[in-house]
């Protein structure tokens, strides 16, 4: 019993003393068709100006902005994808035409039915601040379309603001990767009749947490509690043979 404790415990000190690869302070920008864009979003994070455009539904992102803030070309560490029936369009008319973000969000996607993105080859049980863009075109009324992110966090989407508002044209939320170092959340629009439609023009994300900072038990915390159990028994175990 002795030795299978001691195995325990060295595997557990192996596993903690495991160097973290995390890449705090990462940042992936996306924007979807359109023009191309250059410049910072609604919060100003030091870096940034490079905006990758998605038009597909499964793309590699060759661009992120590393924490030291450099530019650096990766093209096999993340991956974007979007349900195959997610709706794409470019050129749209908005309250931000005439201001150096109109080519941010000239280009949407949109559904009328709830959507998943992921992202792909991240860090795993990592934290990270997710900001969703979306303003819809000036032909179509505000009140058909607000767009709901993992269900809860609504944008109202406004189409004739012409500056960044949040919970209007942008959100941001607090997101996990999980322990395959993918990160999925949803985007749909808010029920209230069947004519309404989710948009989103671009997205944000920046690490704000290393690998096991996501609120899961991470696995040497499982081992410990393994052997605390092995112990108890033990103990357990003695009390009843004297």
């Amino acid at each position: 019993m002795k030795k299978i404790i001691y195995l325990l415990i060295a595997f557990v000190m192996a596993v903690s003393s495991k160097p973290l690869h995390a890449a705090v302070g990462d940042l992936i920008n996306i924007q979807v068709n359109g023009s191309s864009y250059n410049g910072e979003g609604a919060v100003t994070l030091g870096r940034g100006t490079f905006w990758n455009s998605i038009s597909g539904t499964s793309e590699a992102i060759p661009t992120l902005f590393t924490a030291n803030y450099s530019n650096v070309l990766s093209p096999a560490v993340i991956t974007y994808s979007a349900d195959v029936s997610t709706a794409m369009a470019s050129g749209g008319v908005n309250g931000f035409n005439a201001t150096p973000y109109s080519t941010l969000m000239d280009g949407y996607m949109a559904s009328t039915t709830s959507r998943n993105i992921t992202f792909t080859n991240l860090d795993a049980n990592a934290t990270y601040t997710l900001y969703v863009y979306s303003q819809k075109e000036n032909t179509v009324p505000d009140s058909l379309t607000k767009t709901l992110i993992n269900g809860t966090a609504l944008l109202n989407t406004v189409n004739t603001s012409n500056s960044f508002i949040s919970g209007t044209n942008y959100i941001a939320t607090t997101v996990y990767s999980n322990a395959s170092g993918a990160l999925t959340f949803s985007y749909a629009p808010q029920t209230i009749n069947g004519t309404n439609v989710g948009v989103i023009n671009a997205l944000q994300l920046h690490q704000t947490g290393g690998s096991g900072s996501a609120p899961t038990p991470e696995p040497a915390s499982l081992v410990l509690l393994g052997v605390g159990g092995l112990f108890a028994a033990r103990k357990k175990f003695r009390k009843k043979s004297a």
